[in-house]
């Protein structure tokens, strides 16, 4: 059914084929960029030398004026649709119902925090401001061309999008989904455009010592569990992955951040690298730690 409506949506779209034009259109090296709390401890100017991919929100984080930000990506459906944000909220409480400490649902669950989330939405956040963005190529979900097609640089992908047939029949062979999550799509979109080398920076699920939360949230990251490494390692049989890691390098495929650039880390807590104004924004989505 999902298939289908997204199928009707994509094949709506005026300009749905202008993606195809950026396939094989890039060579050599880039940089994808996750929203990880590393991120407050790197200079951006180490990055500055190639292309970037982005995810998430690094558009408002300060430092992304250094990056040559080619690509910003928001890969998730309906991600763009008003009151999305509500929705979020409640599968962030429903997931906490489900934890082991249920008391810090019912901690979570205010009616104030309903009533902020009522004049504030990721569309907002996202599009108001944001030169950065702007300036890129804006990469989204075929749902959500209603709510960006009054921008004149955003593209449109559906879940049909392929590049090879023989990267597409491995995938599916090893029952891999690239659509699964904003990190695998970026890594399969990369391939797409023709980058042979991606250094993941900021996508702190995958270092040595996985850690969450996010950058515009307050404190240090936390040690969070090992998730699947399957997929990246999968696709290192079609693209050279490399991971900026926060303290450890190891082999040839993680590098510490200061092993990387040479530069020490340098801790900067959410109000140095995000605007006032974004960050109230953030704060009234009562999702995250601001």
């Amino acid at each position: 059914m999902k298939k289908i409506l997204y199928e009707n949506i994509y094949e709506r779209i005026p300009t749905s084929q202008k993606i195809i034009n950026f396939k094989n259109s890039e060579k050599g090296a880039c940089y994808i960029f996750g929203d990880g709390k590393s991120l407050k401890y790197y200079n951006f100017s180490s990055f500055s030398n190639l292309p970037s991919i982005s995810l998430g929100l690094l558009s408002l984080h300060k430092g992304s004026k250094f990056l040559n930000i080619k690509y910003s990506l928001n890969c998730d459906s309906f991600s763009l649709i008003p009151g999305k944000n509500i929705y979020d909220y409640f599968i962030r409480f429903k997931s906490l119902i489900r934890s082991e400490n249920p008391s810090r649902a019912l901690s979570f669950l205010s009616i104030i925090k309903l009533m902020r989330l009522g004049t504030s939405s990721y569309s907002k956040l996202l599009f108001t401001d944001n030169n950065i963005l702007f300036n890129s190529n804006f990469i989204t979900h075929c749902s959500n061309y209603y709510f960006t097609k009054f921008l004149n640089n955003s593209f449109y992908f559906n879940h049909h999008m392929k590049i090879n047939e023989n990267l597409d029949n491995q995938i599916n062979k090893n029952l891999f989904n690239p659509y699964e999550s904003s990190l695998n799509f970026s890594i399969y979109f990369a391939i797409f455009l023709g980058f042979t080398k991606i250094y993941l920076v900021g996508c702190d699920y995958q270092d040595i010592e996985p850690m969450s939360e996010h950058w515009w949230e307050h404190g240090e990251p936390k040690l969070t569990n090992m998730p699947s490494k399957k997929y990246i390692e999968f696709m290192r049989n079609f693209i050279e992955i490399k991971i900026i890691t926060l303290n450890k390098s190891f082999g040839n495929d993680f590098i510490s951040y200061k092993n990387f650039s040479g530069k020490s880390l340098e801790y900067k807590e959410n109000n140095k690298i995000i605007c006032a104004k974004k960050l109230a924004l953030l704060r009234r989505q009562g999702i995250y730690t601001i």
